[in-house]
């Protein structure tokens, strides 16, 4: 294997983790927004049902 190759695959695998790093964390994100609104939602309807 040559100097070549070896600087074409890390770029290769640069690229692929700067595209699916954000992309993973975006998916985290929306996640916990999702379950933080679920809980929101849970609570404002317990209350309303109880008082």
């Amino acid at each position: 294997m040559d100097i070549a190759s070896m600087i074409m695959g890390a770029s290769i695998a640069s690229v692929a983790w700067i595209a699916f790093y954000p992309w993973a964390k975006l998916k985290r994100l929306a996640e916990l927004e999702a379950s933080a609104e679920g809980r929101e939602v849970g609570n404002s309807g317990s209350q309303g049902v109880d008082g």
